[in-house]
């Protein structure tokens, strides 16, 4: 089953800078966990999720988005509403930035 997923801004999908790619998924899943389950143990750099700073991310796509235990409601309703700014930039004049309001969508389709 593959992974959807969408961020939406004022209702409207997000064109993200760079397009959907691994570190697109990256950045946006560590944002969400970041604010939904900051508490979330992910790794010996990084004890909990919520220490992760940008323009570090979590590789959350290779470690199984599926299989992820996680009280987010990312993962538990497929939607969460941001209420915090992430800013992730990147040395290629890459740039993600997520805002408050901005609304996270995912599914399998």
């Amino acid at each position: 089953m593959p992974l959807e997923i969408r961020v939406k801004r004022n209702n409207k999908p997000l064109k993200i800078d760079g397009g959907w790619d691994e570190l697109t998924l990256n950045v946006v899943l560590t944002a969400a966990l970041k604010e939904s389950d900051p508490n979330l143990a992910w790794s010996d750099k990084y004890p909990t999720i919520g220490e992760i700073e940008p323009p570090e991310f979590a590789d959350v796509a290779n470690t199984g988005v599926y299989y992820l235990k996680t009280e987010s409601p990312l993962w538990k309703s497929g939607r969460l509403v941001l209420r915090k700014f992430h800013l992730y930039e990147f040395p290629n004049n890459r740039r993600i930035d997520l805002r408050p309001g901005d609304v996270i969508e995912m599914w399998r389709s």
